[in-house]
């Protein structure tokens, strides 16, 4: 099993989506809602499709939080997907506010309407967009190896994480006029707001970083 990365089942995601994307790079997946496989567990990925408050919900009544918080103590690696992304935070404003995983500082925000032009954004922001280094770091000791600053990506959200610590934002994307933060990292907590799925080669590529990821 130790070999196989598990794929978070909590109801609210596009867990086979995912599977797929992992098994055409060449890994191994399997989705769990099991406590004791994911506990155990040194690679996992908490997908997400909808509300962060029905989201958490599930989690608790599935008691996920403990098993995925045990596996970190363990020194497993967790990669969040678009709202997986916004559940690592503290809380959110999305029918709330409503506590989330607490692994990062941080809140999750509904996009703004309007910009500073008071030109209206489309809400949720849907589409193809582009997504830029943040702090200058390389990406190539994270997930992001082999990725290019500007690269396109699949968004589908309406809310946003806010980092405290802008140091854990590693890319953002500008959407008329505001930055969303794209994708996060912080030791072995990663994320993404947009889908890799979703994303062509560019999105399998992170999958393939993820797969040959090292732990120890």
């Amino acid at each position: 099993m130790s070999d196989k990365i598990i794929v978070i089942d909590y109801g609210m995601g596009n867990t086979k989506s995912v599977c797929r994307a992992i098994e055409k790079m060449g890994g191994k997946a399997l989705i769990s809602d099991n406590n004791e496989i994911i506990s155990k567990s040194k690679k996992l990925i908490l997908p997400g499709v909808g509300s962060f408050a029905s989201g958490m919900n599930e989690i608790k009544k599935k008691q996920l939080d403990k098993s995925i918080k045990l596996a970190l103590s363990n020194g497993a690696y967790l990669f969040g997907i678009c709202l997986g992304m916004q559940l690592l935070f503290n809380k959110s404003d999305e029918n709330g506010p409503v506590d989330g995983l607490n692994l990062l500082e941080g809140e999750v925000k509904k996009i703004p309407i309007y910009n500073d032009n008071k030109l209206m954004r489309k809400i949720p922001h849907i589409g193809w967009n582009k997504i830029f280094n943040q702090n200058g770091n390389s990406w190539d000791t994270i997930f992001l190896k082999n990725i290019k600053t500007g690269t396109f990506f699949y968004f589908v959200h309406s809310f946003m994480a806010i980092a405290k610590n802008q140091s854990d934002v590693i890319a953002y994307c500008d959407y008329l006029g505001i930055n969303i933060p794209s994708v996060i990292n912080r030791d072995r907590v990663f994320g993404t707001q947009f889908h890799p799925e979703n994303s062509g080669p560019e999105g399998l590529k992170i999958y393939k970083n993820f797969i040959l990821k090292n732990v120890g």
